[in-house]
């Protein structure tokens, strides 16, 4: 047998540690696996002092009421069997659900793009509105052909416009294309 004293080579230590190897990983081996699971009850109480006890024996003395903690014991087959059934549903709702929200997702893109498409419309009609009635104003200001009086009105229903505007654009916009849309009382519907 060779042992460290004799190793004068590295050689020899190498071939050393190579036959040495097995042995220990055997030795590892029969640690490890020569544990056996305990199965068994953990009870909690409280002793005199008010203290939580956790142990894996009931007390003896009958004034403390020990409560089961945990329980630890073999799983059967029949356990084993359900646990696996249910891990295979889990994971067979988890890709109905994912492909369910990518079928929402891919559905739900293009009605939100034209959602946001809308909203953008929306946006530039109240833009343009905002310059147009800007525009009158600075067009009355403008005009010298209305008196004062004529002026000041026109001016005012003008700013009340943009004020409502402001305050309520789709109720505004809406307004605007229900009276385009309705014919005026002199006006023919074919022209």
């Amino acid at each position: 047998m060779i042992t460290f004293k004799n190793c004068y080579h590295r050689t020899q230590l190498i071939v050393m540690l190579v036959k040495m190897l097995p042995l220990a990983v055997l030795a590892c081996s029969l640690i490890l696996f020569s544990a056996e699971p305990q199965a068994g009850t953990l009870y909690e109480y409280k002793d005199e002092n008010g203290v939580s006890v956790i142990t894996d024996r009931p007390p003896a003395n009958p004034k403390y009421q020990p409560k089961p903690v945990q329980t630890f014991k073999d799983s059967t087959p029949q356990e084993r069997e359900n646990w696996q059934r249910e891990k295979a549903y889990d994971t067979y709702r988890n890709r109905a659900e994912t492909a369910a929200q990518d079928r929402e997702a891919a559905i739900s893109a293009p009605a939100a793009a034209e959602a946001q498409a809308r909203q953008e419309r929306r946006r530039q009609a109240i833009e343009l509105e905002k310059q147009g009635l800007q525009r009158t104003l600075d067009r009355q200001e403008r005009d010298r052909t209305l008196n004062s009086k004529e002026r000041a009105h026109v001016t005012e229903m003008t700013r009340e416009r943009m004020d409502r505007l402001e305050k309520n654009p789709d109720g505004y916009l809406y307004q605007k294309e229900l009276n385009a849309s309705t014919p005026r009382p002199n006006q023919h519907p074919g022209r």
